[in-house]
């Protein structure tokens, strides 16, 4: 009995912690999430996104872009320490033609690197014409 009691108590415990590491990650507002398409080229391709930070922490951001599989964005975004702030990101350009697949991820940490294990992800497949 006691060691029911314990495992209970282990895994509430475990729970609780990561949910108020969760509250501690940036969170993106998925609403926002576009795939921006150039004027000039309609290959070119770029991801806009909205992010709050609930915290005055500094935190980052990773956006991850593959087309067709192969990445071609990889990148650690700096989140500022501005707590409820909302803020917008458009990433770099990258070429994707109406036939492409593209896939983006986004995922949050909580701390000041994109490494270790990071907060719930916000992914996203398309077809390159959306």
């Amino acid at each position: 009995m006691k060691k029911g009691i314990l495992l209970l108590f282990t895994v509430v415990s475990l729970f609780t912690i990561s949910l108020s590491a969760q509250t501690e990650c940036p969170a993106i507002i998925s609403s926002s999430f576009q795939m921006v398409n150039s004027s000039l080229d309609p290959c070119d391709r770029m991801i806009s996104f909205d992010y709050v930070n609930p915290t005055s922490d500094e935190k980052r951001i990773n956006l991850s872009v593959f087309v067709d599989g192969i990445q071609v964005i990889n990148e650690c975004i700096d989140v500022p320490g501005e707590n409820g702030v909302q803020k917008n990101f458009v990433s770099q350009t990258f070429k994707a033609c109406s036939a492409s697949f593209i896939d983006v991820s986004i995922s949050p940490y909580s701390g000041k690197s994109c490494t270790g294990i990071g907060c719930i992800p916000f992914s996203r497949s398309l077809n390159g014409s959306t």
